[in-house]
């Protein structure tokens, strides 16, 4: 399987009553065991929450900063 395969089958990981699956930062035993797409959903949220980590640090160094006038 090709990687664009992959990623586009790890955005759209449902349960088996069809509700939308939220991947766990942390990961989970159920990724693992979905092997090459579980892993792949994973890495993607992992990669999501690390990217939105500077912006949210930075938002609140800055409200902090202002506190302190």
């Amino acid at each position: 399987m090709n990687n664009q395969f992959l990623h586009e089958i790890a955005k759209h990981l449902t349960t088996r009553d069809g509700q939308t699956f939220e991947i766990p930062v942390g990961g989970s035993l159920g990724l693992l065991a979905l092997g090459d797409v579980g892993l792949t959903a994973w890495r993607e949220a992992k990669r999501t929450y690390q990217q939105k980590q500077p912006a949210l640090d930075n938002s609140s160094s800055n409200q902090a900063g202002s506190n302190d006038q």
